[in-house]
C-alpha cells in the first residue's frame, strides 16, 4: 500500500459508525505485523517501560505513557536500523510498549500496600503474581474489545491511542513530519541527560516563604515532551 502523502482519516475519530470505519490499512491490504522484529523489540520495550514506570511509580506515585514514546521509538528503530517501514509492525511494538506501563501500575499500586499489611511477599511470588495478572487482564479485555472499540467508536475517544496512530501514520510516510518527531524526541532526551544525568543544571526550584511558617513552593521543570504525568488510554 502506497502511505505516501495519505493522511488518517477524521473518521477515525467519530462521525460514522464502527462497523463502517475503514481504517488506515484495509483488512485487504497484506502487510508483516506479527514478525520477530515487533515482537522481540516490543518486548524488550514492554521490559524497559515497565522498569522505568515501576521506579517512577515507587518514586513520586505516578506513571508515565509508553504507547506513544513506543511508538515514536519504533518508527525510529525500524525504518532507521532495520529499513523496514510497515505501520502494523510498529503498532505492534507500541502497543507492547503499553503494556509494560500497565503491568508495572498493577505492581506498584498494589504489591506495596500487601506489603504494608503484612503480608510477606518474596520475589518468586512477586513474579507469579504479575505474570498471572497479565495473563488475566489479556482475559478480561477479549471479550470487551469489540464493545469499547467498534461499538463505541467515536465516543470513546481514547486520546493517547489517537495520538500514537498519528505518530505512526507520520513516522510511516517519512520526510519532514518524520523528522519533527525525531528531533523532538532527541532534543527532549538530551536535556533530560543533561539536567538529569549530568546535573549541569537543577530541575526543580524552591522558595520558601519564611514569613508564613517556613511554607516552601517548588516546582519542576524540565521538557515537555518526557514529563506528561497523566495516561492516555
Amino acid at each position: 500500500m502506497d502511505q505516501k502523502n495519505k493522511r488518517l482519516s477524521a473518521t477515525a475519530y467519530g462521525g460514522i459508525k464502527g462497523e463502517d470505519y475503514v481504517p488506515f490499512v484495509p483488512t485487504t491490504e497484506v502487510m508483516p505485523e506479527t514478525t520477530g522484529y515487533s515482537i522481540i523489540i516490543g518486548i524488550l520495550f514492554a521490559c524497559i517501560f515497565a522498569a522505568a514506570n515501576t521506579y517512577l511509580g515507587l518514586k513520586v506515585g505516578l506513571t508515565i505513557s509508553a504507547g506513544i514514546p513506543g511508538a515514536i521509538m519504533a518508527t525510529g528503530i525500524l525504518k532507521g536500523l532495520f529499513r523496514r517501514n510497515s505501520i502494523l509492525e510498529a503498532n505492534m511494538i507500541a502497543s507492547l510498549a503499553a503494556v509494560g506501563e500497565s503491568i508495572a501500575g498493577g505492581i506498584i499500586f498494589i504489591l506495596p500496600s500487601l506489603l504494608l499489611s503484612g503480608f510477606g511477599l518474596s520475589i518468586l511470588q512477586v513474579v507469579i503474581v504479575t505474570i498471572v495478572g497479565g495473563i488475566m487482564g489479556v482475559f478480561f479485555i477479549t471479550p470487551l474489545r469489540r464493545f469499547l472499540i467498534v461499538e463505541e467508536h467515536g465516543t470513546l475517544v481514547y486520546p493517547e491511542s489517537m495520538a500514537a496512530a498519528e505518530v505512526l501514520v507520520t513516522g510511516s510516510q517519512g520526510g519532514s513530519g518524520f523528522k519533527t518527531v525525531m528531533t523532538g524526541m532527541g532534543v527532549g532526551g538530551a536535556y533530560k541527560f543533561l539536567s538529569g544525568g549530568l546535573k549541569i543544571w537543577s530541575e526543580s526550584a524552591s522558595y520558601t516563604i519564611t514569613s508564613y511558617q517556613g511554607t516552601s513552593i517548588g516546582v519542576d521543570a524540565c521538557f515537555p515532551s518526557w514529563c506528561r504525568f497523566y495516561r492516555w488510554n
